[in-house]
């Protein structure tokens, strides 16, 4: 729960954030084994973003890098596996028609993809 104060009155207004649990396995520092792990997130689907019901997901050597902190850069927990295979399960606004509840989709490496 977050409260935020209204600037023109001395009441509180009250709003809610719902969480998901995430469930998945993470390594809390380099080198260390995969541990089952979860995480809140929010449930509302963001305008501009589409939520993913991850059914397969690829780790390649680059997870394996970052798991050791071989370039430096790992932020942990971390969770391997950055190319994923799933189907939309929520759609946030001004997201493009193809990209509808049930669609099948894939995602690569990158990030932020522009949808084209």
């Amino acid at each position: 729960k977050n409260y935020r104060e209204n600037k023109n009155s001395h009441s509180l207004s009250l709003f809610v954030i719902i969480m998901q649990k995430v469930e998945c396995f993470a390594a809390h520092g380099a080198g260390q084994p995969l541990e089952a792990w979860s995480y809140d997130v929010p449930t509302a689907t963001p305008k501009g973003y589409v939520d993913v019901a991850i059914t397969h997901c690829g780790v390649c050597h680059s997870d394996l890098h970052q798991l050791d902190d071989s370039w430096g850069i790992a932020s942990f927990p971390l969770v391997p596996g950055h190319e994923i295979v799933g189907s939309v399960v929520s759609v946030g606004e001004d997201v493009p028609e193809h990209l509808a509840v049930g669609t099948h989709v894939g995602i690569g490496p990158q990030r932020s993809h522009c949808a084209e």
